[in-house]
């Protein structure tokens, strides 16, 4: 008899799972043992401007050039650490809800119909002040300002009626530094059976 390894039955009961909370992605096993994981380079992204938030480049590397090393063959599980992704943040004011008759639920209900990759994040800000997070496929603030929220005989209510919108940064939640300064890593592993030297040298031709 075949005996079940326990990683996919930890697999089979997470597809047990019916749904998930909308800022949780789906968990993802891998079956490898850490002790045996390659890691045979590292590639720090940096800034001599002391004054430049080297945080904010962490979509332009994983958009940008993430993708060109992506290509190096005897390599994986690429990553690029110690950035903070972009978000839009949606600032509504519970007053000017109320006087329009908008509940909470209802702003929710109108992003998620439109946007889909929806997520609600912290939502105190002050009394006048809340934040919603929306991430997802809104291409720009305006879009989301004109998005509307209710249609009645009075006419529609949209997001600017109710809300501003700011393009930022996620909150921090862990850095990088080297030699006293802030900066972006990427990894590399290297694949079972791949020369070392040669995905160096591959490497350093891509990355140079």
């Amino acid at each position: 008899m075949t005996k079940t390894p326990p990683c996919a039955k930890v697999s089979d009961k997470l597809r047990e799972v019916p749904d998930y909370p909308e800022d949780v992605l789906e968990p993802v096993i891998d079956d490898t043992d850490p002790e045996s994981n390659d890691y045979i380079a590292w590639f720090l992204i940096r800034t001599p401007d002391p004054d430049f938030d080297i945080q904010s480049l962490q979509d332009f590397v994983e958009d940008r050039v993430k993708p060109i090393l992506d290509r190096v063959p005897g390599t994986f599980r690429k990553q690029c650490s110690g950035g903070r992704e972009r978000e839009t943040q949606i600032h509504f004011d519970p007053v000017l809800m109320a006087q329009r008759r908008i509940t909470v639920p209802d702003f929710i209900r109108a992003i998620q119909a439109t946007n889909y990759n929806f997520s609600a994040g912290a939502m105190a800000q002050g009394k006048l002040d809340i934040r919603v997070r929306a991430l997802g496929r809104f291409s720009s603030p305006d879009q989301i300002l004109d998005t509307i929220i209710r249609q009645d005989e009075s006419g529609p209510v949209y997001v600017r009626d109710v809300a501003t919108v700011a393009e930022t940064l996620k909150e921090e939640t862990g850095f990088i530094r080297s030699n006293g300064q802030n900066v972006l890593a990427m990894n590399f592993q290297k694949e079972p059976g791949a020369n070392v030297m040669e995905v160096m040298e591959k490497l350093k031709e891509r990355g140079g």
